[in-house]
This record gives C-alpha cells, sequence and structure tokens, in this order.
C-alpha cells in the first residue's frame, strides 16, 4: 500500500472545513469505512507518512464530482508551489522541473520508481513503477501537481494524458506530457 505525506491530507482537511465547516467535515469522516476513519483519528503532521487511498477515498467522497476534484488537486498545487519552490521553479525550465520529478515524488511518496522518457524535446513520458495498492483516481491528483510545475517553469499549453495506469492493473502509469 502506497503512503504519502500528511501535507496532502493536511491540504484536503483545510479545503474541506473552509468551504463547509467542522460539522460537514465529521460527516464525511463518519461514512468513512471503520479502517479508514482510524487513520484520521489521531493527529496527522505534514511530515507524516499516511495511507495515500484513504486520503483519495476521503477527498473523492468529499467532491463527489471528479471534475471538482481535479479542481481541488490544482488548488493544493498552487498552494504547494509558494515561496522560494515559486521562485525556484520560475528560474529553471520545464525540462529541468521533468528531471527533477523522481526526487519530488521521492518526497511526497514512500513507494515507487519514476523514470523519464523523452519523446521529443516537448514531449515526454514520466513512467511510473514499483508501486503497490494505487488507488484509483490518483492522476486527478498528481497531473494538475506536475502541470502546475511545468506552468511555472515557463511551459505553456501543457497536454496531458494517463495512457496506462497502476489503478487499473497496468504494468506502471505513464503520465504523457506535451507543451509548448
Amino acid at each position: 500500500m502506497i503512503k504519502t505525506k500528511g501535507i496532502f491530507w493536511l491540504n484536503v482537511q483545510d479545503v474541506v472545513k473552509k468551504d463547509h465547516g467542522e460539522e460537514r467535515f465529521a460527516k464525511i469522516l463518519a461514512g468513512m469505512s471503520p479502517e479508514d476513519q482510524a487513520i484520521f483519528a489521531n493527529p496527522i503532521l505534514p511530515t507524516s507518512w499516511i495511507d495515500y487511498g484513504a486520503v483519495m477515498r476521503l477527498a473523492v467522497k468529499y467532491v463527489g464530482d471528479l471534475e471538482k476534484f481535479r479542481q481541488l488537486s490544482e488548488i493544493s498545487a498552487r498552494n504547494n508551489f509558494t515561496g522560494i519552490y515559486k521562485l525556484f521553479f520560475s528560474l529553471t525550465t520545464p525540462e529541468f522541473f521533468i528531471k527533477q520529478v523522481p526526487l519530488i515524488w521521492s518526497r511526497y511518496f514512500d513507494s515507487g520508481s519514476i523514470k523519464t522518457e523523452w519523446l521529443s524535446p516537448k514531449h515526454a513520458y514520466l513512467i511510473l513503477t514499483k508501486v503497490e495498492g494505487m488507488p484509483p483516481y490518483h492522476e486527478l491528483n498528481i497531473t494538475p501537481f506536475l502541470e502546475a510545475g511545468l506552468k511555472l517553469c515557463g511551459a505553456k499549453n501543457v497536454i496531458t494524458k494517463h495512457p496506462k495506469c497502476l489503478g487499473r492493473a497496468d504494468d506502471c502509469c505513464i503520465f504523457e506530457f506535451c507543451y509548448e
């Protein structure tokens, strides 16, 4: 089972509480399985490792609409790429950012290996392997994060695809990026 840093959970929690208050948040948690409720029963720090599947289940349940979930992920990405990150990425190139994705991945997830396959100078595959228990809809969380990083580096007209998916029992995830 793949785990993610608690910061992702805290971002989801903040949005839910801000948009709907503590009561709505408590109702969403009450509707989760006992196993998922146990995960969120104790305080979670930004650096804690928690079940990515449970976080995704809660986020999807909260949003209810997959397009809105993608929008929530875009907001989360923008919130994470502030301050020094925003400055750093604005001084680099999209190609440099893509080369850093394996390092970024390892800071937020406890398993998985990413390699880059360039199809042309501004068209690449990020191929993710060695992950067990990848939750459904993870691409709606991961691609907006990567798109935001590319845009901060100056990429224009970013187009993403997710043709292969560990969550759909493929042998890997492929995140395809094309930009100008």
